[in-house]
């Protein structure tokens, strides 16, 4: 069972049961993405979170999703391919008052214009562990356009995790925790070629 670590929903609980997933986003490594968050005084061209567009991919439970709308976030996306973990995400959102979509889909295959061009401030990346695929999904979010200049992403991986950032992601703080590492990077418009990774 997991509790949401601060805002409005301060101390709401959060199943994981039944989750199909290695393990969820621990609190330690919420509570240090978020503090993180609080010190970077630029998200999306905002300076909190407050009225963010916040996309949360392999979203599991959807804690760092609900986290970002106990703190703000107006709007909250979730993408997840598990139909189970889908339901988990339900159950865990039905007391959110703000907007949210549920996306039950591969992040690979959600079409271009699913999500507004330019419209995330934060987005969430935590694909399974050891899979080599966070350079792929950096190489979709960034050729789909959907970040705002300016927005944060959140990348989740092992420790040993390493990857050459496109010139247009600026790596903002980076911490590990245990057996993961928390990297925050900063979108900036500027560099048009497209971006392929090396995964």
């Amino acid at each position: 069972m997991l509790r949401v670590i601060a805002g409005k929903y301060k101390g709401r609980r959060l199943s994981t049961a039944g989750i199909e997933c290695a393990k969820p986003t621990s609190g330690r490594g919420r509570q240090t993405v978020f503090d993180i968050l609080s010190n970077l005084t630029n998200i999306g061209g905002k300076e909190t979170l407050a009225g963010a567009c916040v996309v949360d991919c392999f979203a599991g439970t959807g804690a760092l999703g609900i986290e970002a709308a106990s703190r703000g976030a107006r709007e909250v996306i979730f993408i997840e391919q598990s139909n189970s973990n889908c339901a988990l995400i339900k159950a865990n959102a039905k007391f959110l008052k703000e907007k949210y979509a549920l996306l039950n889909s591969d992040l690979f295959l959600i079409p271009k214009d699913r999500i507004g061009r330019g419209s995330v401030d934060l987005m969430f990346l935590d694909p399974p562990y050891n899979k080599g695929s966070i350079g792929r999904c950096l190489e979709c979010v960034l050729n789909n356009d959907w970040l705002r200049n300016q927005a944060l992403l959140v990348l989740e991986a092992e420790v040993e995790f390493n990857i050459q950032l496109p010139q247009c992601l600026l790596e903002e703080k980076t911490r590990v925790i245990s057996n993961s590492k928390f990297t925050v990077v900063r979108y900036v418009v500027g560099n048009l070629e497209k971006y392929c990774s090396s995964d």
